[in-house]
């Protein structure tokens, strides 16, 4: 095999070897900017999820609230119903 032979078929082997680590490293940087866009969602959504619990735990603290005004209510208006009630009296003729 001539010289110049085994200089072409070793520059193909090389680039050949060299055109797989491009593609290598393409496929990582491919799946790097998925995992990162990955774990970018997943922040946003427990952030979400965060707001959204407090939220929630915002409005049953109001709830809560609302309730015990309206059984300080309800106790004042049976405490006023049974003061308005006046017992009967009966005349004995």
């Amino acid at each position: 095999m001539p010289r110049t032979e085994v200089v072409n078929t070793l520059l193909r082997e090389e680039m050949r070897v060299l055109h797989g680590s491009y593609e290598n490293m393409n496929g990582l940087l491919r799946y790097v900017a998925k995992l990162k866009k990955a774990n970018d969602n997943k922040d946003r959504l427990v952030k979400e999820v965060e707001s959204s619990r407090q939220a929630t735990e915002a409005e049953f603290g109001q709830l809560k609230e609302h309730i015990i005004e309206l059984e300080s209510e309800m106790k004042d208006l049976k405490r006023d119903s049974e003061k308005s009630q006046t017992p009967s009296i009966k005349l004995n003729i």
